[in-house]
């Protein structure tokens, strides 16, 4: 897919172009199937698929690790450009990495989930997502905020705004529910009065709540070898997404958890793999890596004695 053309979003790429970090992050699951419900003047007239055009995603339970996606490059930047792709396109690229788990109508079965999500619902949040980068852009420069950026976040759909109570706690927002945070501040932003750096910083939380990005412990490498990671995002698209454009609007261009010392750094060309060890530069100069695999060599012969 095409590059976006948007000069305050390239502002962020890295010197190879790339809009994506080195963190490490989850897989997920792969859909089995992804349908397709496009709305026509016949749903019209029988009061069906009221949301207009929805995705029908088919997700196992479980399924095993050769069926996860995984992260790549370019997914950040083709969800950028789905605001303006055809419903064709947003099924061709949702049923290569699953559903966002937003605003999402689920039927269970005995071995998978129903997931139905609007289209609309992934434009406007592709819009959004544009948005706050192109803010981020203004913010990093020591601009104001252009107020026509913001209006795409405004533009909250209604399948969105139907959710009843839209409380919030503004003491811990962190416990607050990511998609009625999501409404209340992006509504919010309708007002001009109301768009600048603060609610921006908000909807970046409410964003990172919606994906559940946090620090997830898992286990990588071959069965009888694994060895626990730390990963920075959810098993979804939305929380790799959310987590992504977390990382690029606040000039992170990426983390990872040193092996030896435990502390975070930015990782050289790539994250590190699933299970693999990563050392920060300091432990690096300082030998570590050689002493773990020695450690780690002594290890395995004292098993087999």
């Amino acid at each position: 897919m095409a590059r976006t053309q948007d000069l305050r979003v390239d502002d962020f790429r890295d010197n190879e172009g790339n809009l994506f970090g080195l963190t490490p992050t989850h897989g997920w699951v792969k859909p089995r199937t992804v349908v397709l419900h496009s709305k026509t003047f016949r749903n019209t007239l029988e009061g069906t698929l009221p949301n207009g055009s929805e995705l029908e995603f088919a997700v196992p339970w479980s399924a095993p690790t050769s069926h996860a996606i995984k992260p790549g490059k370019g997914i950040l930047e083709s969800f950028l450009q789905m605001a303006t792709m055809s419903e064709a396109e947003i099924h061709r690229f949702a049923s290569r990495f699953g559903p966002l788990f937003v605003c999402s109508r689920v039927e269970e079965r005995p071995d998978e989930g129903l997931i139905f999500e609007s289209c609309d619902v992934w434009r406007y949040f592709s819009a959004s997502m544009t948005a706050l980068l192109q803010i981020a852009g203004d913010i990093h420069l020591g601009q104001p905020c252009a107020s026509a950026k913001w209006q795409p976040i405004g533009n909250v759909p209604p399948l969105l705004c139907a959710k009843k109570n839209l409380a919030i706690d503004w003491i811990n927002p962190s416990a607050a529910d990511g998609e009625k945070e999501w409404v209340l501040l992006a509504v919010a932003s309708q007002l001009k009065t109301n768009r600048h750096p603060t609610v921006w910083a908000g909807l970046l939380n409410a964003l990172l709540l919606l994906g559940r990005v946090r620090t997830f412990v898992e286990l990588g490498g071959r069965r009888g070898a694994q060895r626990p990671r730390l990963a920075f995002s959810g098993s979804s698209l939305l929380s790799f997404l959310a987590l992504q454009v977390s990382l690029l609007a606040s000039r992170h261009d990426a983390f990872a958890l040193c092996s030896y010392c435990n502390s975070t750094f930015t990782p050289g060309k790539r994250a590190p793999k699933s299970g693999q060890r990563s050392f920060c530069p300091a432990c690096r100069a300082d030998g570590a890596p050689v002493r773990v695999a020695q450690r780690a060599r002594r290890a395995r012969l004292s098993r087999k004695t």
